[in-house]
């Protein structure tokens, strides 16, 4: 339906009222929940990477060790090494789930068979007011060290905005789009905001 189609402008907080993340600031204060599971080391795939004097490991790029803050000279030579979490999903209800592994998001995506099988975890979210959101919606993949959104060809579709953007884009069935730091994404009418471990 057009209701179905119609891309979101705000999301909805849990008493009902808009939230705006486009413009939410974080407090970094430690009220948010985590709502992913730990994935093990054994778990992780290896990817390129470079560490810091302490042997934390860190994307290629990386200026500073995510981990203790220490400088990372310039060239410093790569290795493979299990890749950490590369950020973080924050859901319009305050939810966040890290990203140290794929993830599906719909109504009840625990039933997919990717999530049976452990190689995705679950998003479980409700829809938002007059949207529908389908057992499994879209989906968010890892590749490297970024984060693409996958549309699963749900009704309504998935929405994605770039960092900055006011407008949102509706991805075609089973586009993807790469996630930059800051970006949103909304599936039934909620929105997730990705937070790059290293926007830069």
């Amino acid at each position: 339906s057009d209701l179905l189609a119609t891309p979101p402008t705000q999301a909805t907080g849990p008493d009902g009222g808009p939230v705006d993340l486009r413009r939410a600031a974080l407090s970094g204060e430690p009220p948010l929940r985590l709502a992913s599971n730990i994935v093990s080391v054994g778990d992780r795939p290896e990817v390129p990477g470079i560490r810091c004097e302490k042997g934390h490991f860190n994307h290629p790029k990386a200026p500073n060790c995510l981990r203790c803050g220490r400088p990372i000279p310039p060239g410093a030579p790569q290795a493979n090494g299990p890749r950490p979490s590369i950020g973080d999903l924050l859901a319009d209800d305050g939810s966040v789930w890290g990203l140290a592994s794929g993830c599906l998001i719909g109504a009840e995506p625990g039933a997919a068979p990717e999530v049976q099988a452990g190689a995705l975890q679950p998003i479980s979210m409700r829809s938002g007011a007059n949207h529908a959101m389908s057992p499994v919606h879209a989906e968010i993949q890892i590749r490297g060290w970024s984060a693409f959104v996958v549309d699963r060809g749900a009704e309504g579709g998935t929405w994605w905005q770039g960092p900055g953007s006011q407008a949102w884009d509706k991805l075609g069935r089973n586009e993807q789009r790469e996630l930059p730091n800051g970006s949103h994404v909304s599936c039934g009418g909620r929105v997730l905001t990705y937070l790059s471990a290293w926007p830069a």
